[in-house]
Parts: C-alpha cells; sequence; structure tokens
C-alpha cells in the first residue's frame, strides 16, 4: 500500500532499534516480523512495485512510504528474513554440500520471478538461512516488471556468490588467480552469455583446488581459509 508520512511521522519510526545501516539507507526493525527501511534522502527516482511478489525467500516491498508534498520516495517496509552472508559462512562449519543443495533450491526461486529484475543482488543482501538451508533475498530495493528477465538475476545472483568467496580467500591462495578455469567462470557470468547455471562446476573446482594445495579434503567453507 502507499502511505502519506511527514517529517514528524519519520522521526516517530527513526526512535525503533536500527537493525543495519547500507549505502542507501537505514533499517529498522519495527514489529511482527517487519522491517523499515528509510532512504538517507527523499529519492525521486525509486520505482518500486510491490504487487507482484509472492515469496517467502525474497523481502519484497509490502507498503511504500512517501513524503507530503513533493510524493518522493521515504522508504519502505519489508519482511525480515534471517540468515548470514555467504562471507560469513567462512567463519562457521557451512559444508559445501548443503551450500550446493541451498543453490539448487535458489536458482528454483529466481527462474519464478517472470520478469522482474532484482535491481541490488549484491553479497551484502544474500543470506544464508542454516535452519532452511536456503538462500533469502533482502533489501533489493527496487523492482522493475516486465524490465530484464530471470536469467539476468540468476547471473546476478552467480556473479555475486562466486567473486565474493573468490576474493576472500585469494589473498591465502594466492595462486588461484592463475586458475583459468575459475577465471573463465567469473567471465561468463559477468557478460551473462551463460543462461544454464555452472555455480555447481564452479564449486568443484574450487574444492579440488583448495583440497590439492592444502594436501587434505575440504568439506566447509571454513576448510577453504588459510591453515
Amino acid at each position: 500500500m502507499k502511505y502519506l508520512v511527514d517529517k514528524d511521522i519519520l522521526n516517530r519510526y527513526r526512535k525503533y532499534s536500527i537493525l543495519g545501516r547500507g549505502q542507501e539507507g537505514v533499517c529498522f526493525e519495527l514489529s511482527n516480523g517487519i522491517i523499515l527501511k528509510l532512504f538517507y534522502g527523499l529519492e525521486e527516482d525509486k520505482k518500486i512495485f510491490f504487487d507482484n511478489l509472492k515469496c517467502d525467500q525474497i523481502a519484497y516491498p509490502i507498503d511504500v512510504l512517501y513524503f507530503k508534498g513533493n510524493n518522493r520516495v521515504a522508504g519502505y517496509t519489508m519482511n525480515y528474513l534471517q540468515g548470514y552472508s555467504i562471507l560469513d559462512g567462512l567463519n562457521d562449519d557451512l559444508l559445501i554440500s548443503d551450500l550446493k543443495s541451498a543453490y539448487i533450491n535458489a536458482r528454483l526461486v529466481l527462474l519464478k520471478q517472470k520478469n522482474i529484475f532484482m535491481k541490488d543482488l549484491c553479497s551484502e543482501n544474500i543470506l544464508y538461512d542454516k535452519t532452511t538451508n536456503s538462500f533469502n533475498f533482502i533489501d533489493t530495493t527496487r523492482w522493475y516488471p516486465k524490465y530484464g528477465s530471470e536469467i539476468e538475476n540468476i547471473g546476478n545472483f552467480n556473479w555475486q556468490i562466486m567473486s565474493s568467496l573468490l576474493k576472500s580467500i585469494k589473498a591465502d591462495y594466492t595462486h588461484l588467480k592463475e586458475n583459468k578455469r575459475l577465471n573463465e567462470f567469473l567471465n561468463m557470468y559477468q557478460a551473462q552469455k551463460e543462461e544454464i547455471s555452472l555455480f555447481i562446476e564452479f564449486l568443484l573446482e574450487l574444492e579440488k583446488d583448495v583440497s590439492e594445495f592444502n594436501g587434505e579434503k575440504v568439506k566447509s567453507l571454513k576448510d577453504l581459509k588459510y591453515k
């Protein structure tokens, strides 16, 4: 729904507990599993559509707040979804086998988003939920119906988690820079030329490379860190 707000209403919202800050704004924890994101400034160009998304793994906008007078977007509400960033999995016993099955589930979720392009699908907004062994997608900010495709969402998703993983462990395993196969995967996704996901193959190559380097089989993301 669309709500008109003024400065006093926005200040009342700012008294709630802060859940986190990002480049665009601040997220507050309201009640009953609802999160409010307020932008740092009033946004003129935000196009937020929220009537076409019904998915438990995506924090789609529920209500949009418009500032009285100029009708600019002040913020929006979304469902709270739990989980942690894939990079935090490097400090946890997240099994690579679990990551593979969670990824397959995430691909199916993204494939269902017909003609809806997730604008801010970055690694910080992709959360792994250990209790359900699935990925949740939060704070995607803008939805563009009939713009882009589900393949673009998958390509973006692939690129973010692969590049994040590689970037995080390359400092420990400098030889990975010479792994042509891993770099081929990244180049494919960056150019969005590959419609069928090869993330599983990417993960197998990474697992194999680091296992050979360490002299023992790696089983979890934490094992990817240099010992």
